[in-house]
């Protein structure tokens, strides 16, 4: 009888120790998501992939350039450890994007659909590219950027289950200090960018009411109100600093010379956290921004124009559904932009002549010209996916969306950054 005890109390522990679920198994349980094979989306066992196995859950999307450019370097460590090492690639949108991308560059990864964003509420992250790390057991190692995942590191990690990498923080730009901050004239604070820090800003006003003393002698003071403008960029480059300070210029408008490649760099140690505030009795928010950025790095800017091939938007003509003429202010203003590859997708209210010839320019990489004394606001909800590749093909697809451009030869104002003159 002791004997039968004996056996079945084993059997019972070894049951629940077989029966006993990773911390990867406990997190995913509830998850499913679909593989992308070809054109097609097929039922996908996330448990069953991530079991004896080290693997990199990496959270990307098409329109991610640091995304794009960690591929080469994952692709190598898949390369080198075949067998022990599983890489699984999550994205949730544009899925006939990352299908294109998927059939043009083969890489060696699992690509996963996660349509309802079902793993980033698992793993919430506040920017792309993020990196969860799982070793054989089962255990959540880390959380953190492709590019810090060396060869070493993925063999220590294989043999001793041990991982030594810079852990990449949340981060919400809306609990930052500075959203908090007393109201000065003039705040500019400059630190590095925080490891895992997307590219988010945040901006704000305040008023405050305000006593202007200009003398000692009679009337020598005026009540106003000042505007306290404030911004915060969580992570941003010099390059993407300077499109802030030039009011979101078009990136094709800012030039620069090879040996400043670094003020455009993807690197986290190039990339920068900026608290800014101004008054607007001290100066124009762009203009002293645009000081503000040239003295902490060294540089210097300058408008120049250049004789070159424009597009000239002629007309915009609403037509109650891509495009509509905005008869009042609304409350809130919304953005939603997607270029990716030979796709436009624009969901936006509030935008001005302006916003539309920067999209136009960020698509077809030429400089847009247009009517400055415009005043409209417009709504827009374009969608135009196509195959066509030429200029001439975009301008009929912009037309179709109530859109007319026209193609000249004549001088446009671009924006120089050099070094600044010791």
């Amino acid at each position: 009888m002791k004997v039968f005890l004996s056996i079945c109390i084993y059997l019972v522990f070894n049951q629940s120790l077989f029966c006993q679920q990773t911390e990867i198994e406990t997190k995913l349980k509830e998850i499913q998501v679909k593989s992308i094979q070809g054109d097609n989306l097929v039922d996908y066992d996330l448990i069953k992939q991530v079991k004896n196995k080290v693997v990199i859950l990496e959270f990307w999307e098409t329109f991610c350039g640091p995304c794009i450019m960690g591929m080469p370097h994952l692709k190598d460590l898949k390369n080198k450890f075949p067998d022990d090492l599983q890489i699984i690639c999550v994205s949730s949108g544009d899925l006939k994007g990352t299908v294109h991308f998927i059939q043009e560059n083969k890489y060696p990864f699992d690509f996963v659909f996660d349509e309802k964003e079902q793993l980033s509420s698992v793993f919430p992250h506040s920017g792309i590219p993020h990196s969860i790390v799982i070793d054989k057991k089962g255990k959540i190692k880390t959380e953190t950027f492709p590019g810090y995942l060396t060869e070493e590191i993925i063999r220590n990690l294989i043999l001793t289950d041990s991982i030594d990498v810079p852990y990449k923080n949340k981060f919400d730009p809306t609990k930052e200090d500075a959203n908090k901050a007393d109201p000065s004239l003039l705040l500019f604070d400059l630190k590095n960018g925080e490891l895992g820090a997307g590219g988010a800003s945040y901006f704000s006003t305040k008023h405050n009411k305000r006593r202007i003393v200009t003398g000692y002698t009679a009337n020598a003071f005026k009540d106003t109100v000042e505007t306290i403008y404030q911004s915060t960029y969580a992570s941003e480059n010099i390059f993407e600093l300077y499109r802030s300070a030039y009011k979101n210029i078009s990136e094709y408008r800012l030039l620069f010379p090879k040996e400043l490649d670094y003020i455009n760099s993807y690197s986290p140690n190039n990339k920068y956290k900026l608290n800014y505030s101004v008054s607007d009795l001290f100066g124009d928010f762009h203009s002293v921004m645009i000081r503000q950025l040239n003295a902490a790095f060294g540089l210097e800017t300058e408008k120049v124009e250049i004789d070159t091939t424009v597009l000239v938007l002629k007309k915009i003509k609403p037509n109650n559904h891509s495009i509509t003429i905005e008869d009042y202010p609304h409350i809130t203003v919304s953005r939603d932009i997607d270029m990716i590859d030979r796709r436009l997708k624009a969901k936006c209210t509030q935008f001005s002549v302006r916003d539309i010839a920067i999209l136009i320019e960020d698509k077809t990489h030429l400089p847009v010209e247009y009517n400055e004394k415009e005043t409209n606001n417009y709504s827009l909800d374009i969608l135009i996916e196509s195959n066509g590749k030429t200029l001439e093909e975009w301008l009929t697809l912009f037309e179709k969306e109530g859109l007319y451009l026209v193609k000249e030869r004549r001088k446009a104002e671009f924006i120089r950054i050099k070094k600044a003159v010791e």
